[in-house]
């Protein structure tokens, strides 16, 4: 996904804001104005933490005294192994979004959060603290063992010691990124996949990513395809935010860059091209009512945060029933298609086909392995005799409603 075309010579221009880490074993750091400036730069994958635990910010009332220096020793561990990692690297600049977004100030995150994808696809490297679930715990893992090797000895065929082999053996622990805590974090799905280089540390070890590769200290491999926008979103609901008002802007340099490649309109969360599939989901338990976003509608996939499925309409086995849908920023979802008054049945009808049978099966089994509301049973009033869908809904209590049909399975319609 991370194609930014960079001079590495001059570097890419900086964000707004950056922290000029200064020489190695120096005992300051100072907040800049970049101001149109190029050069390299290194970004700081980490998590916050607790909600209001995270004190080394900078906001209007301190950010002066940002601009005249940080001690150093000042810093939270997280933030000096990676100032470390920059120095060491060669690179004079270091983004942290605590540091160099100001905080509490409205109008600047608005800014700043649109910059997202610049930031994370221009930088020389993304340096991901995996395995640190707050900036207090460092970057470089002090419960590691050194990696030691072995010298066995080789045999010939006739029996006869004919040398030794050194063998190395693996530190203890998992390596992957995706055991760490980094992974579960909202914020980290768009700078991992927006990263041209990357380095996971683990306290087991450490993952260079690129543009073409994985390797770690044990093994290489391939990269895979992120598969498109809704498994995406699947995986992102999956993971947590410190504020639930940034569920869009986690997300939206990631969106910005795959509407760029693809040339698909992007808004609010919501591709265009795919809407039937991004409506198509289902939590996979109630929500809590603190966790609902009343600014977006419900029908929105980020309106709540809980652990989601989506429902797969693409390729031959489906086809779609609607003429027209779109969004609009005021976040109306515009529909041109088939309406119908339709019976919500608490049980299902003893009337069903085979093929009924066999498709209502499956979607019924593929739904309560994700939640546990009960199923209602859709039947048209043109139609009785054959049902018309499955429906979960959150108030009970419906004997009926209005059925906005935008796919149909192509088997079901014959």
């Amino acid at each position: 996904m991370a194609k930014a075309l960079v001079n590495e010579t001059l570097g890419p221009q900086l964000p707004t804001r950056v922290l000029d880490v200064g020489e190695i074993n120096g005992e300051r750091i100072h907040l800049v104005e970049a101001n149109g400036r190029h050069g390299n730069f290194c970004t700081l994958s980490y998590c916050w933490g607790p909600k209001g635990t995270q004190t080394m910010i900078t906001t209007r009332d301190n950010i002066n005294d940002r601009f005249d220096g940080i001690r150093f020793d000042h810093l939270p561990k997280t933030f000096q192994d990676a100032v470390i990692v920059t120095r060491e690297i060669g690179v004079r600049y270091l983004w942290i979004d605590s540091l160099c977004i100001i905080q509490g100030d409205q109008q600047d995150w608005a800014s700043e959060a649109g910059k997202m994808a610049d930031v994370y696809q221009k930088a020389h490297l993304v340096i991901a603290a995996s395995g640190a679930e707050n900036p207090e715990v460092g970057i470089f893992s002090k419960k590691r063992r050194c990696p030691y090797g072995v010298k066995v000895p080789y045999y010939a065929e006739d029996g006869q010691m004919n040398g030794f082999m050194h063998l190395s053996v693996p530190v203890q622990g998992n390596p992957a990124s995706f055991w760490g805590p980094l992974s579960k974090r909202g914020w980290t799905l768009q700078e991992q996949h927006l990263a041209r280089r990357i380095l996971y540390f683990m306290p087991a070890g450490i993952t260079w990513k690129c543009n073409m590769l994985m390797t770690s200290e044990r093994t290489t491999a391939q990269l895979e395809d992120f598969g498109d926008w809704t498994d995406l979103l699947q995986k992102y609901s999956n993971r947590q935010l410190t504020y639930k008002e940034d569920r869009l802007a986690a997300v939206e340099g990631l969106g910005q860059a795959i509407q760029e490649a693809s040339h698909d309109k992007y808004n609010y969360g919501i591709f265009e091209s795919t809407i039937p599939e991004q409506l198509l989901w289902m939590m996979e338990h109630r929500p809590d009512k603190s966790d609902r976003l009343d600014t977006l509608p419900s029908w929105h996939w980020a309106s709540t945060g809980v652990p989601k499925l989506f429902w797969r309409t693409q390729g031959a086995a489906w086809r779609k029933l609607h003429e027209q849908i779109s969004t609009e920023p005021s976040g109306i979802l515009k529909v041109q298609g088939f309406l119908a008054k339709c019976k919500i049945l608490r049980t299902k009808p003893s009337q069903t086909g085979p093929t009924e049978d066999d498709l209502f099966s499956n979607l019924q089994s593929t739904i309560q392995q994700s939640r546990s509301d009960p199923l209602r049973w859709i039947q048209t009033s043109s139609r009785p005799a054959r049902l018309a869908g499955i429906a979960m809904l959150d108030d009970e209590h419906f004997a009926s409603a209005y059925v906005l049909f935008l796919v149909q399975w192509e088997d079901y319609g014959k």
